[in-house]
């Protein structure tokens, strides 16, 4: 069988490092110091060891640590029941579910019509099946649910709706359960009515939502950025972030939050939603001309005083001159300073 992941976080881009002179990447590597002499430390010097007891240890030879990490046995999956679908628990997923598919060139014939009657009596019975999983040599086992796939609870690009495979759900062991605390919070009964409008918002505010139809605003935001980089132009529409809220959308069903506030009466008074999430703030408009004419950039260059302009000036004095206005503010106020002496030099050799 293979194992594969069908949704996995999609990292934002790296950044490299270069050598500033002639653009060369650059490697690094990974030493072991000792800690009091900071000499070297090969991997064949190296001890395993485990504490026991207070500051007591105990060393492992090497053939001692291999003999430990493949005590459960080789690597595979062994079944070991089986359940109703109907007493699988969303809460008992510790991990990435795994999708399981056969290996037709490799698992030969008799391995395949296993794998298809085992697959279609589930599907038939509405059971999962309680196996134990070592991944590969000097894994732990881990117990998963295996549940068949259908055209009902599959529902990813990378896997086919209805496929002969399993979801592999990794279940938690005894000792993987917390024992919490909650504290009791005094509570009262909703006022008349209340439940009814709480309803009515709640079903107001339902989506359809779908995950495959919202870009990674992060992603996008670090996409839009490089371009910027790349074609030198500021005046890009951002990207538009579709995990915010419909806020037009929401306020045509004021009424029914007006409503629910209202039931509550006086412990509605007071009451101020963009305190616990308020609204981001606008973004400050770029100066105006009069604006920018207003400032002496030279003066402020000569006196080294340029820190005390805020990022939308320095941003508009470095567009009108057509140069790069992303970086932070002491790249910023270093380009403007730059222009400015440029600028400086210019009028002396003209005067000249």
């Amino acid at each position: 069988v293979s194992v594969f992941l069908p949704v996995v976080p999609c990292p934002r881009p790296k950044f490299v490092w270069l050598e500033a002179s002639t653009n060369a990447l650059i490697t690094s590597e990974t030493r072991m110091l000792a800690r009091d002499s900071g000499a070297t430390v090969n991997s064949n010097d190296l001890v395993h060891t485990a504490k026991v007891g207070a500051g007591d240890s105990v060393k492992f030879a090497p053939d001692e640590v291999d003999r430990i990490k493949k005590q459960f046995g080789p690597p595979g999956i062994r079944i070991l029941g089986f359940r109703a679908e109907s007493q699988l628990r969303a809460k008992w997923s510790i991990g990435k579910s795994s999708f399981l598919a056969p290996k037709e060139d490799s698992c030969g014939h008799n391995g395949l019509v296993f794998f298809r009657e085992l697959h279609a009596k589930l599907v038939s019975s509405k059971r999962y099946a309680v196996a134990e999983i070592i991944a590969r040599d000097g894994m732990q086992p881990r117990l998963v649910a295996l549940v068949a796939a259908t055209a009902a609870n599959t529902a990813s690009a990378a896997v086919e709706p209805g496929s002969c495979g399993f979801h592999m759900v990794p279940l938690p062991y005894a000792d993987d359960y917390r024992s919490l605390t909650v504290p009791q919070g005094t509570c009262c009964a909703p006022p008349d009515g209340a439940v009814d409008r709480a309803k009515a918002v709640v079903q107001s505010l339902t989506v359809d939502f779908d995950p495959s139809s919202v870009p990674n605003p992060s992603l996008q935001r670090q996409y839009h950025l490089l371009q910027q980089l790349a074609v030198m132009d500021d005046d890009q529409k951002p990207p538009e972030d579709l995990s915010l809220p419909d806020r037009e959308g929401m306020r045509s069903f004021a009424t029914l939050f007006t409503a629910f506030q209202s039931s509550w009466g006086s412990a509605a008074d007071g009451y101020n939603p963009e305190a616990f999430a308020p609204l981001p703030k606008p973004a400050k408009p770029a100066p105006t001309s009069d604006e920018m004419a207003a400032i002496d950039m030279d003066s402020l260059q000569r006196a080294g005083q340029l820190t005390t302009l805020t990022m939308p000036y320095l941003k508009q004095f470095l567009k009108e001159h057509h140069e790069a206005t992303s970086g932070n503010k002491q790249e910023l106020v270093d380009r403007v300073s730059a222009l400015v002496q440029k600028k400086r030099d210019k009028r002396g050799r003209e005067d000249e």
